[in-house]
């Protein structure tokens, strides 16, 4: 204080201080005191919309603040310069709001970013519950398997992802027909071949071969071959990358009329587009392609070749029907003749019988090499009733493994599968007639193959077992191989998945979601409930067109069937009936084309009804998924809520209690059990770590091993 006041009387004395007596200037103003500078602000997102569980990332730039504040979908104070990541996870918009202020000032800025969710879900569980329910009640045996909701709702593809585009086409075949026919495809130079080729019961000489061009959903090229009949088309890849289709002659409308099936073969050219006669007349019921010689061309196993040398005639016993057909190139095949065990062949019977002569057969097979060995699975199969000095003691009505030596054909060892699952575990099954009393059975197991579906080193095997009359079923049997050991898991391993469907003489292995492991599409007919009839029950319903999903250790869930398909309206409103059901047109052919988007091709008669031939005038659909099939809930890409690999059917089913808070609503799926608990309890996503054998891709054709 004294301080103070002695520097206020010093300046009093110096202001009256003074030389004369003249007055003084006066004092000049003081600078005015500049205003502060006003505080500034650039705030500022890096997304405006995003997936729930993604980031946002918020960014801010000040000038001349004291202090910034945050308040609307964030909080508390921020830096004067600086940027925050968010993790958005709830599927609504959010708002952020900023003010940065200073003594005099202050500015507020604010943002907003859209989180959507991207799971879409199917709305038609309760039609599809009510169908299942009504058709169980006519019937004693189960209709399905795992039919519960949980493997419905999380799983399966919404019908709203499926759109078609129409094309009309103009065919002079009145009888132009599916029947029982079967189905493939293949991808090729840009291009996508849906192949399907067919015969007609009771009618004789009655087929026609179908092929589909199109490219990425666009039609483009429609080929046809009338014949005799034909069965399983077969496209063979060359080592040189290229490819040739093979359609096997086969006609069992010849059966009415007391002959044998035996119907022209041919190849189809993917070069030239044209159908070469293959100067082969083949019976070939069950059929599948290998690598014989491991040259890298595809060959393939068939039966149906008793009568393929015309020096021999049709009398002489040379062959028993089975054999493999070596590829060579383009139409070049060379023929060897395969016994079954205990086959006694008769080389010219012009010098009589000769003791236990006689063959044993099968009505499918697969095949593979391995260590010097030729595998084959047959199914249907039975052995040389008259040999009395059998060697190979197989129960009859049941399948075998049978080993050869790869070099010389003979046979190691022969295995007894386990009975069909539909004779083991069914009721009131029927003979389909007599003849097949100790020998098919009362399964018709129509198509065979090996495939290593648990990725654990060792192949199993898959048999379509199928029975008739009023309890008919299609059931895709599995065989497990454990080390050696082969045990029918078959209601463990499918889920989704109706058995009151069309026959089951095809299906593809192909990785339809892109994680590296092989899953399945099937193809048949429609005739579903067989015998019964279930008021209510829509035509598709029955269809056998499947595609199932693996979870990486070898179990199939459905996500796709036909009243996915086979809808009524299209996405553009155009109404379409589904006659080829009858028998008449074609059937939807599966495809998955170069860029993984999976497609149904099939024809139907225009503007007519039942079986019709409309005058020539047909309507083509390709039938396709708005997106590509990935392993999230629903067929989505988990990536999208930032959890690339994630598989929902594996980890509902391996986790049991994502699986229970699933069914109790506690999460909408097994994805956001994952993202809130399951990640941080250490619970697998899916199999990759726990595979023997790692795939990362496979190409869009159809696969016949895992590598």
């Amino acid at each position: 204080m004294f301080r103070t006041i002695v520097i206020i009387l010093s300046a009093l004395s110096l202001a009256s201080c003074g030389g004369g007596g003249g007055s003084s200037e006066p004092t000049p103003a003081p600078a005015p005191v500049p205003a502060p500078a006003p505080t500034s602000l650039s705030f500022s997102t890096d997304v405006e919309e995003i997936y729930i569980h993604n980031i946002a990332t918020l960014t801010w730039t000040s000038a001349n603040a004291s202090s910034c504040e945050a308040s609307g979908d964030w909080e508390g104070s921020k830096e004067l310069n600086g940027s925050e990541q968010l993790t958005l996870r709830d599927p609504r918009e959010f708002t952020f709001n900023l003010k940065c202020s200073s003594s005099n000032s202050n500015v507020e800025q604010a943002l907003s970013v859209t989180v959507n969710s991207p799971y879409l879900y199917p709305d038609h569980w309760d039609e599809t519950q009510t169908y299942f329910n009504n058709v169980q009640e006519q019937f004693k045996n189960p209709v399905g398997f795992h039919l519960e909701e949980i493997w419905f709702k999380s799983l399966t593809i919404p019908k709203s992802r499926f759109s078609s585009a129409l094309s009309d086409i103009f065919l002079e075949d009145p009888e132009f027909r599916s029947d029982v026919g079967y189905d493939t495809w293949i991808n090729y130079k840009g291009s996508t071949y849906h192949l399907s080729c067919n015969w007609v019961p009771q009618k004789y000489g009655e087929g026609v071969a179908k092929i589909i061009e199109q490219e990425q959903g666009n039609f483009k090229n429609f080929y046809s071959y009338e014949n005799e009949g034909c069965n399983h088309p077969l496209p063979l890849k060359n080592s040189d990358g290229s490819y040739q289709v093979v359609f096997p002659g086969h006609d069992e409308g010849k059966l009415a009329f007391a002959e044998a099936p035996f119907a022209p073969s041919f190849v189809f050219n993917l070069d030239t587009k044209e159908f070469v006669d293959m100067k082969l007349p083949l019976g070939s019921h069950g059929q599948a392609i290998f690598d014989y010689d491991l040259d890298g061309d595809d060959d393939f196993i068939t039966n149906g070749f008793n009568h393929t040398d015309p020096e021999r005639g049709n009398t002489e016993l040379w062959n028993c029907g089975w054999g493999i057909f070596q590829n060579n190139g383009f139409n070049d095949f060379e023929l060897i003749p395969l016994n079954i065990p205990d086959d006694v062949l008769n080389p010219n019977r012009q010098n009589g019988f000769v003791e236990n002569e006689g063959c044993g057969g099968a009505m499918s097979a697969d095949a593979y090499v391995e260590d010097g060995l030729l595998y084959v699975a047959y199914g249907d199969f039975n052995q040389n009733r008259n040999n009395a000095d059998a060697k190979w003691l197989i129960e009859r009505e049941r399948n075998a493994l049978v080993i050869y030596n790869a070099n010389d054909l003979s046979i190691n060892e022969v295995i007894q599968l386990p009975a069909p699952y539909v004779e083991e575990n069914f009721v009131d099954l029927e003979y389909y007639e007599e003849a097949w009393i100790g020998n098919n059975g009362k399964s018709h197991d129509t198509h065979v193959q090996f495939m290593d579906i648990d990725y654990d080193g060792d192949k199993d095997i898959l048999i379509s077992n199928q029975s008739y009359w009023y309890e008919k079923t299609s059931v895709l049997q599995i065989i497990m191989n454990n080390e050696g050991v082969y045990v029918d898991e078959t209601s463990e391993r499918l889920f989704n998945w109706n058995i009151k469907s069309g026959g089951l003489h095809q299906w593809n292995f192909s990785d339809v979601n892109n994680d590296g492991y092989l899953d399945i599409s099937t193809t048949d007919g429609c005739g579903g409930l067989g015998a019964a009839s279930v008021e209510g029950i829509p035509r598709p319903w029955g269809c056998q067109k499947k595609v199932a999903v693996n979870d990486g250790t070898g179990h199939f869930l459905q996500i796709i069937g036909p009243m996915e398909i086979y809808q009524e309206v299209d996405n553009t409103g155009t109404d379409y009936t589904n006659e080829e059901l009858t028998g008449s047109g074609l059937g939807a052919v599966f495809s998955l084309d170069e860029d993984k988007r999976a497609r149904w091709a099939w024809i139907s008669p225009k503007d007519c009804n039942d079986g019709c031939y409309a005058d020539g005038n047909w309507v083509l659909y390709i039938t396709s998924i708005d997106f590509n099939l990935s392993t999230g809930p629903n067929g989505i890409d988990p990536a999208l809520v930032g959890e690339p690999g994630f598989n929902e059917f594996y980890y509902l089913l391996h986790n049991e209690s994502a699986q229970k808070a699933v069914i109790a609503g506690e999460y909408e799926n097994g994805l956001e059990h994952y993202i809130a608990t399951g990640k941080a309890e250490g619970l697998l996503p899916n199999a990759k770590s726990i595979s023997v054998i790692v795939v990362d891709t496979y190409d869009s054709n159809p696969q016949h091993s895992i590598n």
